[in-house]
């Protein structure tokens, strides 16, 4: 948590998991259906 210049990384890291797992819950919700 130190490391200032991986916070951009660390970052976009975090968007594309919460994207990912939009998409997924989109996913399960179709498939339950």
């Amino acid at each position: 948590m130190a490391n200032e210049p991986q916070k951009k990384m660390s970052n976009k890291t975090a968007i594309a998991l919460i994207i990912g797992l939009l998409v997924l819950c989109n996913a399960i919700v179709l498939l339950a259906r």
